[in-house]
């Protein structure tokens, strides 16, 4: 699902700007973020934490 803040904001013409543009939200949304539940970790930074 794509944040509305995304979509609506959006202010291109260029649907291959638009899909890089996405891709990177989706990059760091999946694996930059940093969540308060993930104990302040990225998302990323957690299951790695988990793992060892």
């Amino acid at each position: 699902m794509v944040k509305a803040e995304f979509y609506c904001d959006w202010e291109g013409d260029d649907p291959d700007i638009f899909e890089r543009d996405l891709k990177e939200l989706i990059d760091w949304y999946s694996n930059v973020r940093i969540k308060r539940c993930l104990d302040g970790s990225s998302p990323v930074e957690y299951r790695l934490s988990r793992a060892a």
